[in-house]
């Protein structure tokens, strides 16, 4: 499954045209609108048939990533074959985008276009550095991620390319970028759900410094999703 995740400030549809017998007729709205959301364009493809269950709960498990970083908990799925060229047959393609709205709809607040059917649409996109994130998942936890977090070795590299201790140089740091420290390399406070404000805050007032990790395993807060010129903490 190919997913691209839009923080939108609205997204409106509208179907227009059934295609075929592969339309979905009832069960679904034809024409909806939802504001403060995150709107998800999804393809599903060939290989999730080979594990339904297993890619609705990890697509499950990007939203809620995704929307917990954004804070909201709103979601329109939308159907949207043109992000893949390998696509699944319209049937196992329906069956995943309903298990998909099912599970979500435990915890959020979730429209759904229909599948199988030519729409009009309408979406304002927020434009700040998460606002467009894509992912790509299938069927099989062990693609996706190790079973067992590694350990991270944390730098601050300076202009001039000389790396330092970032527990002992906090003192000379200002305050978003020691709480980054405590979050990231303490493990001290949670701040998953605020780290693109602490970015932006750290590309304005620790300009002189990069947060650098020479590491086997990856941050969770940053998670590579972070638009690099947005911000002065970035992995190699």
């Amino acid at each position: 499954m190919k997913l691209l995740f839009i923080h939108s400030d609205h997204l409106e549809f509208e179907t227009t045209e059934a295609i075929g017998d592969i339309a979905e007729t009832s069960g679904v709205p034809h024409e909806g609108k939802m504001e403060e959301c995150v709107t998800a364009f999804i393809s599903v493809e060939r290989g999730d048939s080979e594990s339904v269950a297993g890619t609705v709960e990890n697509a499950t498990d990007e939203l809620r990533d995704v929307t917990a970083q954004l804070g909201t908990n709103r979601i329109v799925l939308y159907p949207y074959a043109h992000l893949s060229e390998d696509l699944a047959a319209p049937e196992v393609a329906t069956d995943v985008l309903q298990r998909l709205e099912a599970a979500l709809a435990e915890e959020f607040d979730v429209l759904r276009a229909p599948f199988g059917w030519y729409k009009s649409f309408e979406l304002s996109c927020k434009g700040h550095p998460l606002s467009e994130l894509s992912r790509h998942v299938s069927g099989h936890r062990e693609e996706q991620e190790s079973n067992e977090r590694q350990p991270s070795d944390w730098r601050l590299m300076n202009p001039d390319g000389s790396l330092h201790d970032p527990i002992a140089s906090k003192a000379d740091l200002g305050d978003d970028m020691r709480a980054f420290i405590e979050s990231e390399v303490e493990d001290k406070v949670a701040v998953r759900a605020k780290s693109r404000l602490i970015f932006e805050s750290c590309a304005r007032r620790d300009s002189w410094t990069t947060m650098t990790s020479l590491m086997s395993g990856i941050s969770d807060t940053i998670r590579g999703e972070t638009d690099p010129r947005s911000a002065d903490a970035i992995r190699q």
